[in-house]
């Protein structure tokens, strides 16, 4: 069900990154007395912050993940071994 969901999310996110790469120097006559270097360092602390606040929000607590299988017959250090390594391939350490 996920896959449903974030594979056209990261399709739609290519998408825009793609198409921004390839039509940046297009938009750049809005400021033509600036570098496309110089543009873009001067936004990308915000952007950073940006990213910050949005992976804060959406990214889910460890804590709440690991609750509903503590009563499984596993280990508990089996579990914290798996939800680490799911939270290595989660698509907000991508980005």
């Amino acid at each position: 069900m996920t896959a449903l969901v974030v594979a056209p999310a990261v399709l739609y996110l290519g998408a825009v990154l793609v198409l921004l790469a390839v039509f940046f120097t297009d938009l750049l006559p809005v400021r033509s007395d600036v570098e496309a270097l110089t543009l873009v360092n001067e936004h990308l602390l915000s952007a950073l912050l940006a990213l910050f606040a949005l992976r804060f929000f959406f990214q889910r607590p460890p804590g709440l993940g690991i609750r509903p299988y503590l009563h499984l017959p596993v280990r508990r250090r089996q579990l914290v071994y798996y939800f680490q390594a799911a939270s290595l391939l989660s698509l907000h350490n991508l980005f």
